[in-house]
């Protein structure tokens, strides 16, 4: 047993950083709905699409950026088509 002060304590909280299954997407970062087909407009960045956290965990997260990057054009280009972009 522990028995000589001073003791100290550290508070642990857990959190979720992604999600290891949710939203599929294509390679445009379009989600897919259920009948395999893209919505339009609706895209999802990494952390909330499934199936990208498949094997070697750190291998894939320099792939966050570049799928995030990917995922803010698309949606930025779908919206200047649309007449919306800001």
């Amino acid at each position: 047993p522990i028995g000589t002060a001073p003791f100290y304590a550290i508070p642990v909280v857990g959190g979720i950083m992604a999600t290891f299954g949710g939203l599929k997407i294509n390679g445009n970062t379009e989600v897919m709905g259920v009948h395999g087909h893209a919505i339009p407009g609706l895209y999802a960045v990494p952390g909330c699409a499934g199936g990208i956290m498949n094997g070697d965990y750190w291998c894939v997260m320099s792939g966050y950026s570049v799928l995030g990057r990917l995922s803010g054009q698309q949606s930025a280009d779908f919206a200047a088509a649309q007449g919306t972009a800001k």
